[in-house]
């Protein structure tokens, strides 16, 4: 299966921003894009994400804490950020980004049996922690062995804003915690 993207599929978007990076420096390095691809439509990337981020938006909405729901989807929304960013890298550095596990290779194709569902409004964030911390531990691995620069930066803030996500889903946990004793 060759690599490369054709013609036809480059489509590139010239609006994307994060601080100090221009996506359209970023050039083909097919070694990069294996490396960043897992966390585009892997089982554990930004697209399982934004699709448990938006399950739970809907239980914890149903349950009657849209609270919790509110702050739920505005993280999906940003996972959603990270999808557009991972995708216009893989777009640049040369692969097209399907959803699978290492694009643009059809196999191991993303299914949502990655999404952990749950109901239970104290397993569904602890589900999340464990989430966010292994997207930043995968993430800071990539970041030691990445020789990209501009990709490198990318993934530098992805950290720095699923870090957020950590404190944010923490301190839920401990208000529902608190709600349940």
């Amino acid at each position: 299966m060759e690599d490369e993207l054709e013609p036809d599929q480059k489509v590139i978007k010239k609006d994307i921003v994060v601080d100090g990076v221009d996506f359209d420096k970023i050039t083909k390095d097919l070694k990069t894009a294996r490396i960043i691809s897992p966390a585009y439509a892997g089982n554990k990337s930004e697209l399982t994400a934004i699709l448990l981020y938006t399950y739970q938006t809907f239980q914890f909405g149903y349950q009657g804490r849209e609270d919790i729901a509110k702050q739920l989807e505005e993280i999906s929304i940003q996972e959603m950020t990270h999808l557009e960013w991972l995708g216009q890298m893989l777009i640049r550095l040369g692969v097209a980004p399907i959803y699978t596990h290492f694009p643009p290779i059809p196999a191991n194709f993303f299914t949502t049996r990655f999404v952990p569902y749950n109901s239970n409004q104290i397993m569904m964030i602890k589900l999340d922690l464990q989430g966010e911390k292994q997207a930043i531990s995968d993430y800071e691995r990539m970041i030691e062995i990445l020789n990209n620069e501009p990709v490198k930066k990318v993934i530098q803030e992805i950290v720095k804003q699923e870090k957020h996500h950590v404190e944010i889903l923490t301190k839920i946990l401990e208000d529902l915690e608190a709600e349940h004793k």
